[in-house]
């Protein structure tokens, strides 16, 4: 792809840190899980437990039950990892 550097998508990953963030927990999302409501991601545990606590989306206050939670797209998870493996986790 003409213009593409790989080097300066991975430093807009790193500088992007907050997109991966667990809006409860505030660290890195942990197993992400979606809702379908509004796309938001949250870590598994965080997430589940919140609808078990409250019984809505965290975001947009909506009803929201453990069925209504899908796993990110294939590019998210794939970034995430990215990001995981650069910051020396996992």
């Amino acid at each position: 792809m003409l213009g593409f550097n790989d080097l300066r998508f991975f430093e807009l990953i790193q500088t992007d840190f907050h997109q991966f963030r667990c809006d409860i927990c505030l660290g890195l999302l942990n197993k992400p899980l979606e809702t379908k409501c509004c796309r938001k991601t949250y870590c598994k545990e965080c997430i589940t437990s919140e609808i078990n606590k409250n019984g809505f989306c965290p975001n947009n206050r909506q009803l929201l039950r453990t069925n209504d939670l899908i796993n990110p797209s294939l590019i998210v998870m794939n970034m995430l990892s990215n990001l995981k493996k650069m910051r020396g986790y996992q």
